[in-house]
């Protein structure tokens, strides 16, 4: 009876709902035909998702006697159901994304996103398809290896959050084992002691409490690595919209808005001699504005300007831009022609997308041009920039 009404049914209900999830991928979806082929791939990576999780949670249930079940066994439960709602929320994601994309401006911008993040990928030398799901916020679905983006924030000023949660995606699945660029990243700023011992070049007691924790450094990665991808577009975007100068709260999982902003600024300055030489020069000049910038509304927000824990982390940066340069060297930002001639359009008004010129370009060349033009300019050069976005996606 204990075992019947007690793990035996759990086991039964959740094999139910993982045929229905499956149930639901095989329904026919009405989308745009340039979308079919992204979209499929992602229902179909999903449903060999749950096909394995199915053949987990049968494998259990034939383990199962009349007997009460073993610890072990409520605990592979416990696990199995935690997958599970994970799976859900990328399915309901998938579903919700169909729906979001019949509007035509959302599915520009989710194609835009697509393509980017099918850039990204091509760039670091593992080319494959993206379908972007929406949902209520940004974040990277680890089993899916889906990049979902938030509902509420979904214009071509938030792009940058593409390369971000791409870079948590190539951090999991290319740069976690051992010797990788987030490995050595997270290993080094986790260990506080480590990290002085080799700025300082001195013996020190273990650290009982590193600044950062691993899903912490982690978010820092993700910064670092969106930063060396996509160039001052990310770092624009995050220092004058996303991050906030008064926040020095952190969370379990993420840095303050200030340390990511240290973080962001410490990867641009750190990248900057290995753009083309002709554009150097303009990117230690973009650093010191963004830098000056940043220092100013933390003094408006009457916030200290200083950093704790700030050689750690440079130390930690300087490690991660070296793994970069070298595990993925030809993904690098690093030169913006073709940028400042969007730039140069957008000026003019212009709303061509200029001969050469990728998505990259345009957001680069929209938020340099944004930067520029000051507080009164975003909605006209989003407009243009968007009428380019949508060249590019033809």
């Amino acid at each position: 009876m204990l075992n019947r009404w007690g793990l035996t049914n759990r086991v039964a209900v959740l094999s139910r709902q993982i045929d229905g999830l499956q149930g639901r991928l095989h329904e026919p979806m009405s989308v745009a035909p340039a979308q079919g082929s992204r979209l499929q791939d992602t229902k179909d990576r999903l449903a060999s998702l749950c096909a394995r999780l199915k053949n987990m949670v049968d494998t259990l249930a034939a383990e199962l006697s009349d007997q009460s079940p073993a610890e072990n066994q409520w605990e592979q439960w416990a696990d199995l159901s935690w997958q599970f709602r994970g799976l859900a929320a990328d399915c309901l994601a998938l579903e919700q994304s169909v729906t979001v994309r019949r509007d035509p401006g959302a599915a520009l911008l989710c194609t835009a996103a697509d393509k980017l993040a099918e850039g990204f990928s091509g760039a670091v030398g593992k080319p494959r398809s993206h379908y972007v799901l929406i949902s209520e916020a940004e974040h990277f679905g680890v089993d899916a290896s889906a990049i979902h983006l938030a509902y509420g924030r979904l214009e071509i000023w938030n792009l940058n959050r593409v390369a971000h949660e791409f870079g948590h995606l190539w951090g999991q699945e290319c740069a976690n084992g051992p010797g990788g660029s987030q490995k050595s990243f997270v290993e080094y700023l986790t260990k506080a002691s480590r990290v002085e011992n080799a700025i300082n070049g001195k013996v020190t007691a273990p650290s009982p409490s590193p600044a950062w924790n691993e899903a912490q450094a982690k978010e820092f990665f993700a910064d670092v690595l969106a930063t060396f991808l996509m160039g001052p577009a990310y770092a624009l975007a995050c220092l004058t919209l996303d991050l906030s100068p008064a926040d020095d709260r952190q969370s379990d999982s993420h840095p303050s808005g200030h340390e990511r902003a240290c973080c962001i600024l410490m990867a641009l300055l750190r990248l900057a001699p290995n753009y083309c030489s002709y554009y150097q020069d303009d990117m230690e000049k973009l650093h010191q504005e963004l830098a000056d910038f940043w220092s100013a509304t933390r003094v408006a927000a009457g916030k200290p300007v200083t950093l704790n824990h700030q050689a750690e982390l440079e130390y930690a940066v300087g490690i991660a831009v070296s793994h970069l340069l070298q595990e993925i060297p030809a993904a690098q930002h690093k030169c913006l022609e073709a940028a400042y001639t969007v730039r140069n359009e957008l000026a003019r008004n212009h709303e061509r997308l200029p001969g050469g010129a990728q998505g990259l370009d345009v957001l680069n060349g929209a938020w340099i041009r944004r930067w520029e033009g000051g507080p009164a300019a975003p909605s006209p050069i989003g407009r243009a920039a968007f009428a380019m976005l949508e060249d590019w996606c033809k």
